[in-house]
Order: structure tokens, then C-alpha cells, then sequence
């Protein structure tokens, strides 16, 4: 999981070269208040599960609409040439899996990055 929180955060620090903030956030949520982020949770969580969940956001330049169905690629880089490997995410995402977690990235609200992490909590909570 520590490489999970690394190569999102690298992303974010990357993204805002000229300045901004990354802002953390966690709590414990169940699924009935919570909806899920899209169809690639069935079978992962279900509608009464305890989940830990963070929210990673920053006020970086983004990543374009058009973009956001390849970030999950092997080898695939918004970036300049020489700055990413485009191996940070498909790794990341791999890594939540692994976990039996769910991972959405969408841009935020305020300009950036917003990435959602739910993970079943062990023992309810």
C-alpha cells in the first residue's frame, strides 16, 4: 500500500510544478451512505460493507477528458518525454486490486486530480 500512496502523491507533486496543494483525506464509510464509483466494484464490495476509503485531490494541471480511458495502460503518459515511465498507475491500480479495492480518478471539482481508494475493512471497522 505505501507504493500505492508514493506513486499518487509523485503524480500530484509532478502535475503542480509551479505550486499547489495536495490534500489527504480519509475516513470510514459503510456502503449504504457511500455509492460506488462504477461497475468495476461488483464482485469486489457490496451494498453493507465497511470501507476505509481516501481521497487524494490536487490543483494540478489535470488530466484531459479525452485521456482519462488510457490512464490505466501500461506505458500510456500524459507527461513530457523523460519525466514518466506511465507504469505509475497501471501499478497503483494493480496494487488495489491485488487488495480487492476499487480505484477512480476523475478531475476535481477546483481544477486537478481527485482519485478515490475504497478498501474493505478488516473485521467491520
Amino acid at each position: 500500500m505505501e507504493q500505492v500512496f508514493i506513486n499518487l502523491f509523485m503524480n500530484a507533486i509532478q502535475a503542480m510544478s509551479q505550486g499547489g496543494t495536495l490534500t489527504v483525506t480519509t475516513s470510514v464509510k459503510c456502503l449504504y451512505d457511500t455509492p460506488l464509483p462504477d461497475r468495476s466494484t461488483q464482485g469486489r464490495l457490496s451494498v453493507g460493507d465497511t470501507v476505509v476509503m481516501a481521497q487524494i485531490r490536487d490543483t494540478g494541471v489535470g488530466i484531459p477528458e479525452e485521456k482519462l480511458p488510457r490512464i490505466f495502460e501500461p506505458f500510456f503518459t500524459t507527461k513530457p518525454t523523460g519525466v514518466g515511465t506511465g507504469l505509475g498507475l497501471p501499478v497503483t491500480k494493480q496494487i488495489i486490486d491485488l487488495h480487492g479495492g476499487t480505484m477512480d480518478i476523475k478531475p476535481a471539482s477546483k481544477g486537478g486530480v481527485q482519485v478515490t481508494l475504497m478498501l474493505k475493512a478488516e473485521n467491520g471497522g
